[in-house]
């Protein structure tokens, strides 16, 4: 989850603020990053088909307003990130109570090493259908996270991450630039199916990749002059996934049209619609413009059906439209 940490940088208000930064892909339509809509919902998003979110936060206390705000937008399920055991426990709760609208990510911060089998297997079993979103601020090639890729490979949990740039600083799974610590991972848990998430994970999107901490901790912007390191290791193993939500991701995809449609057209077979939207006075606008490519025939129905439901369903389930 890296919104609210980017507005408080930002200086913008959260989470009353209309537009913090937006792209104007070509010419026409412009897309806010964010958006507190005034008027409907419904002219935020098109609701034209199932619709699944790969990664939303939500709490006890405003999931009423949340499934609301999801039913305004289209979503039809969506999966719950945890931060940590305790929140894991509470989308539990959730998913429970609403099993047609919410499944369940489980999570590990604060679980002593010795006992991270016995965790993730209790989670498997009661119904976890991942393990996101995983962001203990420790090394990849660290012993910890190696035995929580191993178990989850064995235990066929998909696994969404946060990343960061250093250890000690933000929060997140840790890499070096270019990635070479995930390439090791992916290499080393051929079955584990890890999906790609946060500023540092989609700064990589272009070669020219800043070293510096607070560079490889922001969004990137501008033209991809070279396919960068997130195409070549999507090129090179099948097991890494990515979720597409949150200005990372949108601006990923956004920040140069047609680079961004080319790596639709390679990678929707494992490209995931996601917001992560934390309340409801959220709107990412990844999913206009997407539907925008498709009405202008640059994105096919099939492509667009993989990304907003297909693969969703594919990782973690069959998706049925709630009832109005």
């Amino acid at each position: 989850m890296e919104i609210r940490d980017l507005c408080k940088r930002q200086r913008y208000a959260f989470p009353d603020f209309t537009g913090c930064l937006s792209f104007q892909p070509g010419q026409g339509k412009e897309y806010n990053v964010f958006h507190n809509p005034s008027g409907s919902p419904d002219d935020v998003f098109t609701r034209f088909q199932l619709l699944a979110d790969a990664h939303i936060h939500i709490t006890r206390e405003n999931c009423r307003a949340m499934l609301d705000h999801m039913d305004s937008l289209g979503i039809d399920r969506a999966l719950l990130m945890a931060f940590d055991e305790e929140s894991a426990e509470v989308n539990f709760d959730l998913a429970r109570e609403h099993p047609q609208r919410f499944l369940a990510d489980c999570n590990v911060s604060s679980t002593p090493f010795g006992r991270l089998e016995s965790r993730l297997y209790s989670y498997k079993e009661r119904g976890a259908a991942g393990l996101g979103e995983f962001m203990v601020n420790r090394r990849i090639d660290d012993p910890y996270i190696r035995r929580v890729f191993a178990i989850c490979q064995e235990l066929e949990l998909p696994v969404t991450f946060h990343m960061s740039p250093e250890a000690g600083y933000s929060y997140g799974i840790v890499d070096d630039a270019g990635l070479p610590l995930l390439e090791d991972a992916l290499r080393r848990f051929p079955r584990l199916i890890l999906i790609g998430h946060s500023q540092s994970f989609w700064i990589e999107f272009s070669a020219d990749v800043p070293h510096e901490r607070e560079g490889r901790n922001s969004w990137g912007c501008g033209p991809v002059a070279r396919e960068g390191r997130v195409f070549q290791l999507m090129d090179e193993y099948e097991n890494l996934w990515c979720d597409l939500s949150a200005g990372s991701g949108s601006c990923a995809i956004m920040r140069d049209h047609d680079r961004g449609l080319d790596f639709i057209h390679r990678f929707s077979d494992r490209l995931l619609f996601a917001t992560d939207m934390t309340g409801p006075d959220m709107v990412f606008p990844l999913h206009d413009y997407l539907a925008d490519c498709l009405a202008e025939g640059e994105l096919s129905q099939a492509e667009a059906d993989r990304i907003f439901h297909g693969n969703f369903e594919r990782l973690f389930g069959k998706i049925q439209r709630p009832e109005q």
